[in-house]
């Protein structure tokens, strides 16, 4: 608990990558959560833009529960995460 998996397959080739977690994401350990604010919005997006949410590739900047503004240190030690993501 507390730190956010990569959410889908990728294969669209497509990657979303959010801020950090909120308490739904914190919750359930995965970005963007649909029944969460800014998933909601996400969500409505990926609907109306007729995307599989399974088909992209959705991660958090800050994969680990912070409050804004981000310390730099936050960032720094979750970029090796954000960069293995898309070297994968």
């Amino acid at each position: 608990m507390g730190f956010s998996a990569l959410e889908g397959d990728g294969s669209s080739g497509l990657m979303v990558i959010a801020e950090s977690l909120g308490r739904a994401e914190e919750r359930d350990g995965l970005p963007l959560r649909p029944h969460a604010p800014s998933g909601q919005v996400f969500q409505r997006a990926v609907n109306l833009g007729g995307i599989s949410r399974k088909s992209l590739t959705i991660l958090n900047t800050i994969r680990c529960k912070a409050e804004a503004p981000y310390p730099p240190e936050a960032v720094a030690q979750c970029r090796q995460y954000m960069d293995a993501a898309v070297a994968e």
